[in-house]
């Protein structure tokens, strides 16, 4: 696997590496949703391509925004707003937005907080074998997949 980078953060190495530092690094990770969706994608498969986890998400997205909007009374209008956009931007260009993403925002934040491991050379990603993180991720695909996705992820 790639190289781990050191966190960046402007806490000392010894506040990074104490329970309450790492954890604050793994919630402020976590906090957006896509990312959640990257460790939800990454824990049901191995090492992925990070082109084919901008594919997997952007599915996902498209799939739950659907199901949002059958849900809420509010969101014709939104859904034609949303429906105009796609025409104008295609599902594959879309895949390319995510894809930047996820290569210059949510996968050095995810690594920075020792979450997944990114091999830029093979550009493929995966998640941290670690102890301390293990029980951490299976609980946010447990929640995650009942909350967003109806559990059809986990």
């Amino acid at each position: 696997m790639g190289k781990r980078r050191p966190v960046r953060s402007s806490q000392s190495s010894a506040e990074s590496e104490s329970p309450g530092g790492y954890l604050d690094a793994v919630f402020d990770a976590l906090a957006a949703s896509r990312r959640q969706l990257v460790v939800v994608v990454l824990y049901r498969s191995d090492r992925t391509a990070v082109e084919t986890l901008a594919r997997k998400i952007t599915e996902l997205e498209r799939e739950f925004e659907r199901e949002d909007d059958e849900i809420d009374e509010g969101a014709v209008d939104r859904r034609e707003t949303r429906n105009e956009n796609r025409n104008r931007t295609g599902e594959g260009e879309q895949k390319s937005e995510i894809q930047t993403a996820l290569r210059h925002v949510h996968l050095p934040k995810l690594e920075d907080a020792q979450l997944v491991e990114w091999d830029r050379r093979d550009d493929v990603v995966s998640l941290v074998e670690d102890r301390r993180t293990g029980d951490l991720e299976r609980q946010l695909v447990r929640d995650v997949a009942t909350r967003q996705f109806d559990r059809r992820v986990a």
